[in-house]
């Protein structure tokens, strides 16, 4: 009987520990995965820059589209086509930060309620044209600065 109680005691003592190490290197493949992914990405990303005549120019399309949008009381369009701005502005803000800290927080700020703003539902659109317009003006001495 005592033999038996250790017997089963150790296969199951060797089962958990079987179990547990299957656990540890799944969740290690999905880190190294996860990571790897990570890796691949980043390199796409840096890739794609863009000087700050055509940043602007196409957050300014977007902007134009979005007032557009907004005076169509189109709101699900709307808030699809603001992520154009961030996408876009993503692509050239550190070259703009690193020349002309000042006009980037001017950029940053209205930028940063239009996205505040298109996650509340039903959209503010007094609020949304107003900073849409500050953000217009914004680039506008943006693309009037030689860098």
């Amino acid at each position: 009987m005592m033999n038996f109680k250790k017997l089963f005691m150790v296969s199951s003592l060797g089962i958990v520990l079987t179990f547990a190490g299957c656990g540890t290197q799944k969740n290690e493949q999905a880190a190294n995965s996860a990571q790897n992914q990570t890796k691949q990405e980043t390199p796409a990303e840096k890739q794609k820059t863009l000087t700050i005549q055509e940043g602007s120019n196409n957050m300014k399309e977007v902007i134009k589209q979005m007032k557009t949008e907004l005076n169509n009381k189109e709101e699900d369009k709307v808030i699809k086509t603001s992520e154009g701005l961030e996408g876009n502005w993503k692509q050239f803000e550190d070259n703009i930060k690193a020349k002309s800290p000042e006009l980037y927080e001017k950029i940053e700020d209205p930028l940063h309620t239009i996205n505040a703003a298109i996650k509340v539902k039903p959209l503010d659109t007094k609020t949304l044209n107003t900073n849409i317009d500050n953000l217009d003006k914004q680039l506008e001495q943006l693309q009037k600065l030689q860098f």
